[in-house]
């Protein structure tokens, strides 16, 4: 027997979005960690990779859905719901990261930089301008940081989305209408 229901785009992007959260801790683990050269290369072509996995997903999704739904606008919003279901639990991680494990982490951050322009020689006017806004800086808290990378993976989801979309409508449209 059939299951003819609908498939729901909030169910597929929930259920991705656990398997792109997964994707985006490894991300998160690189970038903590990027001081070392090789992390630093292991980052950078995992952000790069990130728009080639969501396009896989959005051919998963598009093919369980019938053709005539495979539009741009309906695989795009699958993209960003994606992203935006698969920051939460990798907020989550982060938040337990921030406040528990190394709460000191963003503090060493402004302090590698505060070390890196005091060994500059004959600062020019931007440096001196970027000197007094790191000390300026007031530190954020784990929950802020946390709530910035959300937002940050939300807003960046959105252009990786769009940039994945209009090759998953065109995959789409070449395959049959059969429903998996």
């Amino acid at each position: 027997m059939e299951n003819n229901k609908p498939v729901s785009l909030t169910r597929y992007a929930m259920e991705y979005g656990l398997y792109m959260s997964v994707y985006l801790l490894i991300i998160f683990f690189c970038f903590i960690n990027s001081q070392l050269p090789f992390i630093g290369t292991i980052l950078m072509t995992l952000i790069i990779m990130l728009p080639f996995l969501l396009y896989k997903l959005m051919i998963r999704y598009a093919l369980s859905i019938p053709r005539k739904q495979a539009v741009f606008s309906h695989l795009w919003l699958f993209g960003i719901m994606l992203m935006i279901f698969a920051s939460i639990p990798t907020g989550l991680i982060q938040y337990i990261y921030h406040q528990y494990i190394n709460p000191e982490w963003f503090g060493n951050q402004i302090e590698i930089i505060k070390t890196t322009f005091a060994t500059i020689e004959n600062p020019d006017n931007l440096i001196t301008d970027l000197k007094q806004q790191i000390d300026a800086i007031i530190e954020p808290t784990a929950i802020q940081l946390t709530i910035q990378y959300m937002w940050l993976t939300a807003f960046l989801g959105t252009f990786a989305s769009l940039l994945a979309t209009p090759f998953a409508v065109s995959f789409r449209r070449r395959k049959s209408n059969t429903v998996l």
